[in-house]
């Protein structure tokens, strides 16, 4: 076990996430604005439920579902977008996001709400798929080497919020678990624990 996984660091490293964090959300947004006009619409239909959006804008449940779990935690759905979203309001910041509309991550987070398929953006440049790109031994370790350094600094968190759910438990089952980082900082914050990780291929290998 790498003892620095139960060794958490004396600053909180979430701000420079955040920034990370941030490309995917503010292009998830662009689409939204730039796109689907969303906002202006619910402003025109308020009180819409999830599934007349869905209806409506021709989207998937699960894409559908992380756009407007992501506009509701950043106040979107409520006064926020009324004043700054909606077209026609004078405080409208809509062509601010115009720089971003087309970019490829924008291009390709439209594609996913509309079909409900995963997109390759951590894939090769050479549009190989990323189950495909997984099977290259640098593109592997790279991008192992960036799911673990997240997943270091966010299970260690997550290892100390579940404490007190974990301890009349034994077992982890990590569905989907990637490297294993996050149930690895799980038992190594709480050594009574065994984790069990499933993944497909090619990543089970990995």
């Amino acid at each position: 076990m790498n003892p620095d996984l139960a060794a958490p660091p004396v600053t909180d490293p979430a701000q420079i996430l955040r920034l990370r964090d941030r490309q995917y959300a503010a292009e998830l947004i662009a689409v939204a604005i730039r796109h689907l006009d969303l906002f202006t619409w619910l402003g025109e239909n308020e009180g819409a439920t999830t599934e007349a959006i869905r209806a409506r804008f021709d989207l998937a449940a699960r894409p559908a579902d992380v756009l407007l779990t992501l506009c509701r935690a950043n106040g979107f759905i409520e006064t926020l977008a009324r004043e700054h979203l909606v077209k026609g309001s004078p405080w409208y910041l809509g062509p601010y996001y115009a720089p971003i509309e087309d970019t490829p991550i924008t291009q390709g987070y439209l594609k996913v709400l509309r079909t409900g398929k995963p997109a390759n953006w951590q894939a090769k440049d050479d549009g190989e798929d990323w189950h495909d790109s997984m099977l290259d031994e640098e593109f592997a370790k790279g991008f192992t080497d960036l799911m673990n350094c997240r997943g270091t600094a966010v299970g260690q968190v997550l290892a100390r919020k579940m404490a007190p759910l974990l301890r009349d438990r034994t077992r982890v089952l990590d569905i989907g678990g990637g490297s294993g980082i996050y149930s690895s900082t799980m038992v190594a914050a709480h050594p009574h624990l065994r984790a069990t990780v499933l993944e497909q291929p090619p990543v089970d290998a990995i």
